[in-house]
């Protein structure tokens, strides 16, 4: 079946704004995990003991003073303080092992194993919901339930997602023939916490490109599972199959099978 033609700028714009204006949050769909951020002020100090690491921080308005770094290097500290904390915490179990993964590769800019791995979880939780349905029946329907609410359908719809889904994970690209948009284009995180999120522009053959923010974008699916989580936390077949998804074995232990 064809795609229907893509709607005119005019069109499409008031769709997006009337989006917009539904959202009680703010005028760009971020996830809470990204709106909760805490800022990283300019300067700070960080002094490593035994004891631990401490930060100071100070304000944009402040003078460095002798020894202070620069916001750089307390982003640094920050992330290896993060990624410690995940490496000696709690593993994670079930169906958390892939956010936990997502959220890593983006906190260590691995930026293709977060958004191969995003673009695959509405694949996964379908399967496991659902797994005598056809894949692209079954991604779309997750996508529906779970994403669609943080975007206007005019700009990224289910189909689009998964075309998508498609192209990046088969070709390594993000441009597909069926989609509604010509190419969809990912960001990195913009510096200064700043978010550049769902955004369009017109290409010359009158179709449209998608600006996405890969964070921002890989932080909804995240958000969407830990929901889909909840809602099929009472059914004890999909738990079954949860159960059963990939594990990885330690080398110096007998290996597990499932006989």
């Amino acid at each position: 079946m064809s795609s229907p033609p893509f709607p005119k700028k005019r069109s499409l714009l008031d769709a997006v704004r009337a989006h917009i204006s539904k959202s009680p949050s703010s005028s760009s769909p971020v996830p809470d995990a990204l709106r909760a951020r805490p800022l990283i002020t300019r300067f700070g100090t960080v002094t490593v003991s035994t004891a631990g690491v401490q930060i100071r921080n100070f304000s944009t308005q402040n003078t460095p003073r002798e020894g202070d770094l620069p916001r750089l290097a307390i982003d640094w500290a920050i992330e290896r303080l993060l990624a410690a904390r995940e490496l000696f915490g709690p593993r994670p179990t079930g169906i958390d092992k892939y956010p936990t993964a997502i959220r890593h590769s983006l906190r260590s800019q691995n930026w293709f194993g977060a958004l191969f791995l995003a673009l695959a979880m509405p694949d996964i939780c379908g399967a496991l919901e659902s797994p005598q349905d056809q894949v692209g029946v079954r991604y779309r329907r997750w996508f529906e339930r779970y994403l669609t609410s943080d975007y206007a359908p005019e700009l990224f719809s289910a189909d689009d997602c998964y075309y998508l889904r498609c192209a990046a994970l088969h070709q390594g690209l993000t441009e597909h023939p069926k989609a509604q948009n010509k190419q969809v284009v990912f960001i990195t995180p913009p510096l200064g916490g700043h978010v550049f999120h769902s955004n369009f522009m017109e290409s010359p053959d009158g179709s449209f490109v998608l600006q996405l923010q890969i964070d921002v974008f890989c932080e909804q699916v995240c958000s969407a599972v830990a929901r889909w989580k909840q809602d099929i936390a009472g059914d004890p077949t999909v738990q079954v199959r949860i159960a059963e998804l990939l594990e990885f074995q330690d080398p110096t232990q007998p290996i597990k099978s499932k006989a």
